[in-house]
């Protein structure tokens, strides 16, 4: 096993290299405002995955307790932008998801540099990063995709400060970062930790007493709030919703008729023919569920008339709906990889074509979105329909899609480079920096990627942003390795001679 390394000198990144960063970032952020686009907290009181804003004002404590619907974090910013400044706290919000872009931009310039060792190729990928539509619009929007994508990025970053000195602070930042990422998307799941504890056991076992002492912050942590949620609703995840989104790539792209037959035979309950779309709603109000005193739970609605998915009977609901969705892959595989085909169709669509941005923001930024989608996305002009399945094809329900050829190839090759240079390291055990990083990074490229498309069918472009800024640093990063061998090796030829 290799040492303890030092500290590359190859390259710095100096107080002046950020300052032109944050001005880059700051130049994106002030182009797209002159544009028209703001920052949109209309997600607050209408989106399922917050709840109630009575609440969070005034019982947030308790609410978070009892809230299982998703991972705390989102609501826990947006309780804490209430409490301090009540109806005026977008202004929070938005100063929390401004300094989240420029943590996020910083990062991605000092990944490039610590891969590629060019500053002005970082420079350029970055600018090119910050300033396009997908960035700015998520940037802007009230929802946990960009926390996510930000606080991925910061574990990379973490990461790799950790594998150049393997000091106890590094790697503590490291599992602090990772214990937030578990706490906003509940893909970043225990079973996921794990083997991310094991891969760095493996590759940096001189520094396993940090490691084994720092992995404790999360497995605490996190544990904790699953304990909580197993105690208090029977369910030891970080969210009760896994079912409804799986019906939606499984269940619901079966005709009602061949899923009546499999009810009738006892082998799909009754909620295999209940939309979560038009019927969930009424099935929750339909009958009434015990009372446990606390309205996070207790209410089928909040305040402002939304559906209240944080009720206790969605928890067996959801429960129900994974046991069909399962079944419904097992007994109809070919309309689940017709479901997988289309949500992939919709992963490598460009993030930017989310209908969930408000449509003056959407509006604004149209023409770098045009741009974007032609590069790097390699993807048409503008988006086009699919139908969406809703029992079967055809159906009411529809979705844009706009795949970017481009992208697919640069996936293609990012999976067959990477994965390459992965089992060359393992064969070899070489565990330098570059290579243990790279690992972690293709690893969650693929975790992301396959959790995103097997497990819904929806937002699927959106789910790939949490990944997309890392992806394309990383590209840029096999393409001057793949280079500079090309040139080492066309070098060493010219000296044999």
């Amino acid at each position: 096993m290799p040492a303890a390394p030092e500290i590359s000198t190859s390259i710095t990144v100096g107080v002046r290299d950020y300052i032109i960063t944050g001005a880059i970032w700051l130049g994106a952020c002030v182009f797209y405002a002159l544009l028209g686009v703001s920052f949109d907290d209309s997600t607050l009181p209408r989106y399922l995955q917050f709840l109630d804003v009575e609440l969070l004002g005034n019982r947030l404590a308790e609410s978070l307790l009892f809230y299982h619907a998703n991972p705390p974090l989102l609501n826990t910013i947006a309780g804490i932008g209430l409490k301090l400044l009540g109806d005026s706290a977008g202004y929070f919000y938005a100063g929390v998801f401004y300094l989240m872009g420029l943590i996020l931009a910083l990062s991605l310039f000092y990944l490039c540099m610590t891969f590629t060792r060019h500053r002005l190729l970082s420079f350029t990928v970055t600018a090119i990063i910050v300033a396009s539509p997908a960035f700015v619009l998520y940037q802007n929007w009230l929802m946990y995709t960009f926390i996510t994508a930000t606080l991925f990025t910061l574990s990379v970053v973490c990461l790799s400060r950790f594998l150049h000195t393997f000091s106890m602070a590094a790697c503590a930042s490291f599992f602090c970062v990772v214990t937030l990422l578990m706490l906003t998307r509940s893909i970043f799941h225990i079973v996921w930790l794990v083997p991310v504890i094991a891969a760095l056991l493996f590759t940096c076992w001189p520094a396993r007493r940090s490691i084994l002492i720092c992995m404790l912050i999360p497995l605490i942590v996190v544990n904790a709030w699953y304990a909580k949620n197993a105690y208090l609703f029977g369910t030891y995840s970080a969210s009760s919703l896994l079912g409804l989104s799986l019906s939606n790539v499984s269940t619901l792209t079966v005709d009602k008729n061949r899923l009546s037959e499999k009810v009738m035979s006892g082998e799909l309950s009754g909620l295999a023919l209940v939309s979560r779309y038009k019927d969930l709603p009424s099935l929750l109000e339909a009958q009434p569920s015990a009372q446990v005193g606390v309205a996070a739970v207790d209410d089928f609605r909040k305040s402002t008339g939304q559906q209240n998915f944080n009720n206790l009977k969605i928890v067996a609901i959801n429960q129900q709906y994974l046991a069909d969705a399962l079944a419904v892959i097992r007994l109809f595989p070919g309309d689940y990889a017709r479901g997988v085909a289309l949500s992939n169709q919709l992963f490598f669509s460009p993030s930017h074509m989310n209908l969930y941005f408000s449509k003056e923001n959407r509006d604004a930024a149209d023409l770098p979105m045009v741009v974007f989608n032609l590069f790097p996305y390699g993807a048409a002009a503008s988006e086009g329909k699919v139908l969406q399945p809703h029992f079967g094809w055809p159906s009411t329900f529809f979705l844009y899609s706009n795949p970017g050829y481009v992208l697919i190839v640069c996936a293609l090759f990012v999976l067959l480079v990477g994965g390459t240079q992965a089992v060359r390291c393992l064969v070899a055990r070489d565990f330098s920096h570059d290579n243990v990083l790279s690992g972690y990074i293709l690893a969650n490229l693929v975790f992301v990627y396959l959790t995103s498309t097997l497990f819904e069918l929806a937002e699927n472009y959106r789910y790939k942003f949490i990944i997309e800024p890392v992806f394309w640093i990383y590209l840029v990063y096999l393409i001057t390795r793949l280079i500079r061998h090309g040139k080492e090796k066309t070098k060493a030829t010219h000296l044999s001679r």
